[in-house]
């Protein structure tokens, strides 16, 4: 009778043993992650001081320190086409006492290939400007619209300090260039 029972001992060992590495074993996996949802929507700006703002080569601050700061939105419609607009300011210094320097721009980045284009408009605002004089010489009464003209004449009027510079000296301009990038490095 013991080995009746050293055999069922066994069989229920060995048995138990093979039930238990039958059993699925859970596995735990990670959930894939979500789906990455790129915005449209670009932005860009910034802030600087320059001991001198020059614009094409004259200084626009007086030769004395220019703070300057921008905005730029940018959409992109898909990765080939790109819109944007922009807002920008510099102080300066003017002869017809502008306030400020303020960009306003705008426009559209097609890509083609190796070939990046940009298209737009420019806007240079400059408010606040006034004349002193009205663009009439001292004790003339003569002038040009828009111009000003004597500054602190008084009675000098062989050596008038003249303020040639108009009172609203904003203007606009169209743009267009063009980048070819030779390879990705």
């Amino acid at each position: 009778m013991k080995k009746i029972y050293a055999i069922a001992a066994v069989l229920a060992l060995g048995a138990g043993s093979a039930q238990a590495a039958d059993l699925k074993a859970k596995v735990y996996t990670k959930a894939p992650p979500p789906p990455v949802v790129v915005s449209p929507w670009d932005f860009a700006f910034g802030a600087a001081i320059s001991s001198d703002y020059r614009f094409r080569g004259i200084t626009q601050s007086n030769r004395n320190a220019s703070v300057f700061a921008y905005f730029e939105p940018r959409y992109n419609i898909n990765e080939n086409l790109q819109l944007y607009a922009g807002v920008a300011g510099n102080s300066i210094s003017f002869t017809n006492r502008a306030a400020a320097e303020i960009d306003v721009y705008g426009g559209i980045r097609p890509t083609f290939g190796a070939f990046a284009f940009d298209f737009g408009v420019f806007g240079y605002l400059y408010p606040g400007g006034r004349c002193f004089e009205s663009g009439a010489i001292a004790g003339v009464g003569i002038g040009l619209p828009g111009v000003c003209g004597i500054q602190n004449a008084g009675t000098n009027f062989a050596a008038p300090a003249l303020n040639p510079l108009k009172k609203d000296v904003s203007f606009f301009e169209v743009y267009g260039k063009v980048t070819w990038t030779i390879n990705d490095s």
